[in-house]
């Protein structure tokens, strides 16, 4: 048969009266039973919205909940089958669980009046709230013959049970108090958050073999000692570790990593670049690699103001960059870079990731911070001061996502530069969230050359903190470094959205706008279609131009 679920409070008021309650049945109060669920009654989530297009799980704005009482609600239903009638003896307990201890779950020993009794089985359990909990419940629904089937809603739990027995029916009654709960719920929005570079702790040195470096003099080129040890030792022992140990390194050489086999480049040392007019290339370049990680807590210094002497871009045009990785799933982690004579990261390829960098160098041309391509790519929690680009997105590229990103003196996150020569691009779904921007020549932009054809679209910025910034917002088709080509291409872009954008302080020259979309190339039809700009503050802005507009259809709902 099936019991109904009561109020405890009824049963425990029943008991009191009941003189067989007040006489040697009654035992003391029996540990606590714990019963939890994954499904609990009291949450708190944070969440952020995210593009349609991106495989990246963004939520709503985030929610507080603070709940003042616990709150349980617990159903035990019995099934018994008929026995025959004896005097009753009821055993009344009382059990409080509060979240978060280890409680000890025990099915308590019942007397009846025939003087027999069940045996005592106990079970102790520690739980967590992500735990469910029902050793205690399993053992006395063993010790009294029935089944037990319970349902819980939250972590605390006050029940009384009242157990009769006789010699032609047995039913288990089990009441529980039922409360509600005191809840608060807070709803927060504020302006974007500022963002921070080092979220992430720096690794400790991974598991497996380590090829270290070996001791040389200060002036040594480590280069080929690089390329011998990764021959010796990691080409032999794939997922190894290559060591750079701390300390002080010149290389003096490019490395170069064709096809490597999975393995880590860990740069504990500083490692620097001495002027050399003839060297130029990439000093550290993987090739068609796949799993590679670049990490350590060391640093590589470029030292590119000894070839811009002058400030003077022109001396020499092939000066080396500093990493370059063509390939797959790796890693780029935890490292400073400081003064490239020309660009600092470069990845192309697919499911890659780059965090933690802090990039350093003067504030001219031709120093871009992070450069990327490919798809499912990654970028976060970086920090760069420079004078071009901050972290840029190269075509093609589909799904990439950047965040928490610190750009100073920079040319912006931007899309481009496209051209000049005649090409296409292929730029689907780029997502850039919480970036701070100060002292730069651009916040966002998409460069293109008016040769230029293809498409970009599915793009979202959003939550940018803009201070003395230059064209914040900037779409240009007509965007040209020197002279421009002829008004050949047919470049499009299809849905660009701009949210939360605060912008202050002033844009260094009255002529430059907040908002420009200058989009020619597709007219009569627009070249660009479906851009939002919403949550826009420009309330501490100054000595910006009116918006332009050409030849794009745009709205303020987002």
């Amino acid at each position: 048969m099936k019991v109904t679920v009561l109020f405890a409070l009824a049963a425990a008021v029943s008991a009191a009266a009941d003189p067989r309650a007040q006489g040697r049945c009654l035992p003391a109060p029996g540990p606590a039973t714990v019963v939890r669920s994954s499904a609990t009654a009291v949450a708190a989530s944070t969440d952020t919205e995210a593009p349609a297009y991106t495989n990246t799980v963004i939520s709503p704005s985030s929610v507080t909940v603070s709940t003042v009482e616990p709150v349980t609600a617990t159903a035990v239903e019995s099934t018994e089958p008929a026995a025959t009638s004896a005097p009753a003896t009821e055993t009344l307990a009382t059990t409080t669980v509060a979240e978060g201890d280890s409680s000890t779950a025990a099915a308590t020993a019942t007397t009846s009046s025939l003087g027999s009794v069940t045996p005592v089985m106990t079970s102790t359990q520690t739980s967590s709230p992500a735990t469910t909990d029902v050793a205690a419940s399993s053992l006395a629904a063993t010790a009294s013959g029935t089944r037990t089937r319970t349902r819980t809603r939250s972590h605390a739990t006050t029940v009384v049970t009242a157990t009769s027995s006789r010699a032609h029916h047995t039913h288990t009654r089990t009441r529980s108090t039922r409360s509600r709960p005191t809840a608060t719920r807070t709803r927060t929005r504020s302006t974007p958050p500022i963002a921070t570079a080092t979220a992430t702790p720096k690794p400790a040195p991974p598991p497996g073999k380590i090829c270290a470096l070996p001791a040389h003099a200060a002036n040594t080129d480590i280069g080929p000692l690089i390329t011998a040890l990764y021959t010796s030792c990691v080409q032999l022992n794939p997922g190894s570790t290559l060591l750079i140990p701390t300390g002080a390194h010149s290389l003096q050489s490019n490395v170069q990593f064709t096809k490597p086999v999975p393995f880590t480049l860990r740069i504990d040392g500083d490692i620097d670049v001495p002027f050399n007019p003839k060297l130029g290339g990439t000093m550290l370049h993987f090739t068609h690699c796949n799993g590679i990680t670049v990490t350590g807590l060391g640093s590589i210094n470029g030292n590119g103001n000894l070839w811009r002497e002058g400030r003077d871009l022109t001396l020499f045009p092939g000066r080396p960059r500093l990493l370059r990785l063509e390939g797959d799933n790796s890693l780029i982690a935890d490292l400073r870079f400081i003064n490239a004579a020309k660009f600092h990261i470069t990845v192309i390829g697919n499911n890659n990731e780059i965090r933690n960098i802090d990039i350093k160098a003067d504030h001219i041309g031709e120093t871009d911070g992070i450069d990327i391509s490919g798809t499912n790519n990654y970028v976060h929690d970086v920090s760069v001061e420079n004078g071009d680009e901050c972290v840029t997105v190269k075509s093609p590229t589909t799904n990439f996502k950047a965040e928490n990103i610190i750009c100073k003196f920079t040319a912006g996150c931007n899309i481009g530069s496209f051209g000049p020569v005649a090409g296409t691009a292929a730029i689907d779904g780029v997502y850039y969230r919480n970036v701070t921007m100060s002292s730069s020549d651009a916040g966002v932009m998409l460069k293109s050359y008016p040769s230029t054809s293809g498409y970009v679209k599915n793009i979202v910025y959003e939550d940018f903190t803009l201070t003395d910034v230059a064209y914040p917002i900037d779409i240009d088709m007509e965007w040209c470094h020197g002279p421009c080509p002829p008004k050949t291409g047919d470049l499009t872009v299809q849905g660009a959205t701009f949210k939360n954008f605060v912008v202050d302080g002033a844009g260094q020259d009255s002529r430059r706008p907040v908002v420009k979309l200058n989009c020619p190339l597709g007219a009569p039809t627009p070249g660009c279609a479906g851009v939002k700009i919403c949550g826009l503050n420009t309330a501490q802005s100054r000595g910006y131009a009116k918006d332009i507009i050409v030849n794009a259809v745009h709205t303020t709902d987002c």
